[in-house]
C-alpha cells in the first residue's frame, strides 16, 4: 500500500514537470481572475492620490513640486502608464495592477524554481496568485507594496544566481532591481541589504580586496545610473529641493505624524487567518535553510523572509497593505515544504493533507463574500469602513456642477477625490496635512493661500476630521469671504464660489 501510494504520488509529481507550462498559465489566470472579482472596488486615499498625480504627470505636472506625495516617484509613473494605456478610470488601475502581478506570480515561481526544483516554483506561484490578493491583507488595492513585490523577488533570484555562477552579469542585474524597488517605496532596504550580503559572500577563486570591490562596483552601477536620472530629471525641472525634502528629509519623521495605523501586534493578530497557511507550511523550510543548510545561497533565501518583515515594520504604521511583501518569501518556502512533504510515506502524509485542507480552507472561509457575495461597496465598507464609498457621492456630486477647467480644492485627507472628480488642485498640496509637513509650514500656508486666490477653485470640499492643522484659519477666512455652503454630502462640507 505504501508503495502504491509513493507511485501515485511519483506520478503526480511526474504530470506537474511535463505538463509546467500549461500548469503556469492556468496559475496565472486564476491569478488574474482573482483580482478581476475587484475590478469596481472603489479606491481608497493612497490610490486616488498616485492616480492623481499619474494624471497630472500626463499633464506635464511634477511631481513633489506641482503635487505633493511622500513615496518615491516611480509609483506616480507606473500609475500614469496605466492611464495612458488603459483609460482615465479606476478600473483601468485595476487591470494594470493585474497584469503587473502576473509578473510577481512567474518571479516567484523562477525564484523557487531556482532553489528546489519546478514543482515547488508551480506550487509557490499559485500561492502567491492567490494570497497576494487576499482582501482582508487589502492586497487586491493597487497600493505600492503590490508594486514592489516583483523587484524585491527578482533581486534576490539574481543574487542567487551571482552566488550560484560568480557571473557579474546576475550581480548587475540585482542591482538594477534593487534601484527599481527604492524607487517604488524605500522600505526594500533590508531586502537591498540582503542582496549586498549576498554579493559580499560570493566565493571567487582569488578571494581578494580587488575583486570584491569589483563586485560591489558592478551591483551599485544599476543603482547609480537610476540615481543620476532620478536626480537629473528633478534637478532639470527645477523640483531637486522638493524631490529631496520629501523623499530623505521628510521619511525620518514620518513615523511620529498624526497619520497612524494599528498596533504592529494587534494588525498581525488580524492578518494571522490569511497568513497562518503559508506560516505553518513555510517555517519548517525556513529554519531548514537557514541552520540546517550549508549552502549560503539557501541562507540569504531564507532571509528574504525577515528582510521582508522589517520592511513591513519600518514605516511605523501597520497598515494591512504593509503586509503585502510577506506573501512572496513565505510563498517560495511554502512551495518548498508542501512538494517536500509530499514525498512522505504512510499515515504521516494523509494526516499531513487533512491538516493542510483544514488550514488553507480557514482563509476561504474568512474571505469567501469578498469574492462571491459583496458589491464593490460592500468589499471597500467592510475593508476600510463607509469612507471610500462616500468618497463617490462627494466626487459625483463635484463632478456634475463643474466643467474640467474647474479647479476644486479639498482640505481633508481624501485626496481621491480629484482624480474621481478628474478635476484639478490649485495648489501642490494635496493633501491639508502636507501644509503642516513641509519644509516651512508658515511658506507653505502663504503659497496655499496665493494659489486658491489666483485660481479661484469653484469648489472647496472640507473635512473637519482633518481640519486642526496649519493653514485651516487662513482658508477658513477664505470660505467666508468668497464661498457658501451649498450642500453636505457624508463626511464632506461643500463650498460653492460666490
Amino acid at each position: 500500500m505504501r508503495s502504491a501510494q509513493s507511485s501515485r504520488t511519483s506520478q503526480l509529481i511526474s504530470a506537474m514537470d511535463k505538463n509546467q507550462g500549461t500548469l503556469l498559465l492556468a496559475i496565472g489566470v486564476v491569478s488574474f481572475l482573482l483580482r478581476l472579482a475587484f475590478l469596481h472596488e472603489p479606491f481608497e486615499r493612497d490610490e486616488g492620490l498616485y492616480a492623481y498625480i499619474g494624471q497630472e504627470v500626463l499633464r506635464g505636472s511634477i511631481p513633489y513640486k506641482d503635487a505633493i506625495e511622500i513615496k518615491p516617484p516611480a509609483i506616480y509613473y507606473l500609475y500614469a502608464a496605466a492611464i495612458a494605456i488603459f483609460g482615465e478610470t479606476t478600473e483601468s488601475i485595476r487591470i494594470f495592477t493585474a497584469l503587473y502581478s502576473l509578473c510577481s506570480v512567474y518571479a516567484v515561481f523562477l525564484l523557487t524554481r531556482r532553489l528546489s526544483g519546478s514543482k515547488a516554483g508551480l506550487v509557490a506561484a499559485l500561492l502567491q496568485g492567490i494570497f497576494s490578493s487576499a482582501p482582508l491583507l487589502q492586497g487586491s488595492s493597487s497600493n505600492t507594496e503590490a508594486f514592489l513585490v516583483l523587484p524585491c523577488i527578482l533581486a534576490v533570484y539574481f543574487v542567487l544566481r551571482a552566488m550560484e555562477e560568480g557571473e557579474r552579469r546576475y550581480i548587475f542585474l540585482c542591482g538594477v532591481f534593487c534601484g527599481c524597488a527604492m524607487l517604488i517605496k524605500t522600505v526594500a532596504i533590508p531586502t537591498v541589504l540582503l542582496a549586498v550580503g549576498g554579493v559580499l559572500s560570493l566565493t571567487r577563486p582569488i578571494n581578494t580586496i580587488r575583486e570584491k570591490a569589483l563586485d560591489l562596483a558592478t551591483f551599485a552601477f544599476g543603482p547609480a545610473i537610476q540615481a543620476t536620472i532620478t536626480i537629473g530629471y528633478f534637478f532639470l525641472n527645477q523640483a531637486l529641493d522638493d524631490f529631496l525634502y520629501w523623499n530623505v528629509t521628510f521619511p525620518l519623521r514620518y513615523r511620529s505624524t498624526s497619520v497612524s495605523g494599528p498596533p504592529f501586534f494587534w494588525a498581525a493578530y488580524m492578518l494571522l487567518p490569511v497568513f497562518l497557511p503559508l506560516l505553518v507550511t513555510a517555517l519548517p523550510t525556513f529554519v531548514r535553510l537557514l541552520f540546517e543548510s550549508p549552502s549560503r545561497k539557501n541562507r540569504v533565501a531564507a532571509l528574504s523572509l525577515p528582510a521582508a518583515l522589517l520592511g513591513v515594520i519600518l514605516p511605523g504604521k501597520n497598515f494591512p497593505h504593509y503586509f503585502i511583501p510577506l506573501v512572496s518569501p513565505l510563498a517560495m518556502l511554502a512551495g518548498i515544504e508542501i512538494i517536500r512533504f509530499s514525498k512522505t510515506p504512510g499515515w504521516r502524509l494523509h494526516i499531513g493533507r487533512l491538516l493542510l485542507v483544514v488550514i488553507f480552507g480557514l482563509p476561504v472561509y474568512m474571505q469567501y463574500k469578498y469574492y462571491l457575495i459583496y458589491t464593490p461597496d460592500q468589499v471597500s465598507v467592510q475593508k476600510y469602513g463607509p469612507l471610500f464609498v462616500e468618497s463617490l457621492q462627494v466626487a459625483h456630486y463635484i463632478k456634475e456642477r463643474t466643467l474640467p477647467s474647474d479647479y476644486i480644492f479639498q482640505w481633508g485627507l481624501e485626496m481621491e477625490l480629484y482624480y474621481l472628480t478628474s478635476r484639478r488642485a490649485p495648489v501642490p498640496f494635496t493633501a491639508s496635512v502636507f501644509v503642516g509637513w513641509s519644509k516651512d509650514a508658515v511658506a507653505a500656508v502663504r503659497q496655499m493661500m496665493e494659489g486658491i486666490n489666483q485660481k479661484k477653485p469653484k469648489y472647496i470640499v472640507f473635512q473637519n476630521q482633518w481640519s486642526n492643522v496649519p493653514g485651516v484659519l487662513e482658508l477658513s477666512e477664505i470660505i467666508r469671504r468668497d464661498y457658501f455652503l451649498e450642500a453636505t454630502v457624508a463626511y464632506a462640507q461643500i463650498y460653492r464660489r460666490r
